[in-house]
């Protein structure tokens, strides 16, 4: 590909309109991209004939790629990302209530057995003391020979062995009960976590929903454009007017809604070129009504019209009637005529 001069300035039409200066870089990143077909008049600034891009040196190897309007997104397509991610978080969200369910009924199930141990535990300890209140009372009522005693001893030695048993046993539901205590804390933990997952899924469920429905105005706007441009493209290709610049300085203004064209800086409106009806006017300046095919030119205007040319520095002319309403020409002044007089008056003769 040929080096790309940043410094060089260019001018380009669009839309029957002059556009620029840019940079080479720049038109070169439009026509790639297929902003402009490869065939769009440019003008390099400092020189006067306007060339198809793709004849000149510069832009003549650029490879156009996909327009962006073909690789954008469909709708449809938008719409099933949304409802499938929209589901997925739904789904997400009703297993995580579930689970939570279960631990409840889990932390639910452990409780009631804690109280069991401790029902379990209360019942030893009410066996103990009843067994001390019966030595105690054996003490009272007994002798001091009773009280050493094969018998007594076996029972003190029963009572030792049950406490020792009831205290093993204390220490284990202590243990358990501090498990389950343990687990309580790390479920509620856990649970904690699941509802703050939750109400962040559900957030960014409605950052995505809110992405979905600026996305759909985006393409939507993009849709309209697209069919303003088409239809821009179409009135332009069937319209009998052609109209541009003169100069780098042009600057051309439509109104598709009025059909008004108003142009400064120099401008070229070429009507029905090649037809039986075919005429060309230039100007500094000039308002057109494609419409009606009205135009008030003024400055350095010329008129070309089957071989003839007139010249004024204001001329009021209808592209369709063929008729000069009003003119102010370089020898003199021409009021209202009709198509058959559109001729300026003839210069005095030289003494």
């Amino acid at each position: 590909m040929k080096e790309i001069v940043d410094d060089v300035q260019w001018f380009y039409m669009k839309a029957g309109a002059q556009r620029g200066p840019i940079d080479e870089t720049d038109l070169s990143r439009l026509i790639e991209t297929g902003a402009l077909p490869p065939d769009t008049p440019v003008l390099q600034k400092g020189l006067a004939e306007w060339t198809a891009a793709n004849a000149t040196g510069q832009f003549a190897s650029i490879q156009v790629s996909n327009s962006p309007v073909e690789t954008a997104f469909s709708r449809p397509v938008l719409w099933a990302l949304g409802l499938g991610l929209m589901l997925a978080l739904s789904t997400g969200t009703a297993l995580m209530i579930l689970q939570s369910k279960k631990h409840n009924q889990a932390i639910h199930q452990k409780e009631s057995e804690l109280a069991g141990l401790k029902k379990k535990f209360n019942l030893n300890a009410s066996a103990l003391d009843q067994r001390a209140e019966e030595i105690d009372r054996w003490k009272k009522d007994g002798d001091a020979k009773d009280l050493e005693n094969k018998t007594l001893k076996d029972l003190r030695e029963e009572v030792n062995t049950q406490l020792g048993l009831a205290q093993s046993e204390l220490e284990t539901l202590r243990a358990k009960a501090a498990a389950l205590q343990q687990d309580m804390q790390n479920k509620n933990t856990q649970l904690t976590q699941k509802s703050a997952d939750a109400a962040e899924a559900k957030q960014l469920l409605v950052a995505l929903q809110k992405q979905a429905k600026d996305l759909e105005t985006q393409l939507q706007t993009m849709a309209k454009e697209i069919q303003q441009l088409q239809a821009e493209l179409a009135t332009a290709k069937s319209s009998p007017w052609k109209i541009e610049g003169t100069t780098p300085e042009s600057d051309i203004k439509y109104n598709l809604n009025t059909g008004q064209m108003t142009a400064t800086g120099g401008v070229r409106v070429e009507y029905h070129k090649g037809a039986p009806d075919a005429a060309e006017m230039t100007s500094d300046s000039g308002t057109l009504n494609r419409t009606t095919g009205d135009i008030v030119a003024t400055g350095n205007v010329i008129l070309r019209r089957e071989g003839n040319i007139w010249k004024a520095e204001r001329m009021e002319y209808n592209f369709r009637t063929r008729n000069i309403k009003s003119a102010q020409f370089r020898t003199g002044n021409l009021g209202q005529q009709s198509a058959a007089h559109d001729k300026p008056p003839p210069s005095k003769p030289k003494k």
